[in-house]
């Protein structure tokens, strides 16, 4: 995907995922914890996506990291980990 994805792709991935995140975030109980992750190297499905899920509700962001596989042939990953106040 990283060589064929377009902008238009990106944008319905990302809209996508957003309502994937609005639709679970609110099950979630105070104290609890939310996990997004992506098999995507493209900064706006990751760290686009952190700078929203923080200003979309009463979430937290506890840590976030990047996984590059592209080195070894395998995916590249990112992992944003969330507590909800």
């Amino acid at each position: 995907q990283i060589t064929k994805a377009t902008a238009a792709d990106l944008s319905k991935f990302t809209q996508r995922q957003r309502d994937i995140i609005r639709s679970v975030t609110p099950l979630i109980k105070p104290g609890g914890y939310f996990l997004y992750l992506t098999c995507s190297a493209f900064a706006g499905e990751n760290e686009g996506q952190v700078e929203w899920i923080g200003s979309a509700g009463p979430l937290q962001l506890m840590e976030q990291r990047l996984f590059t596989g592209y080195n070894e042939g395998a995916d590249t990953m990112f992992g944003a980990l969330f507590r909800v106040l």
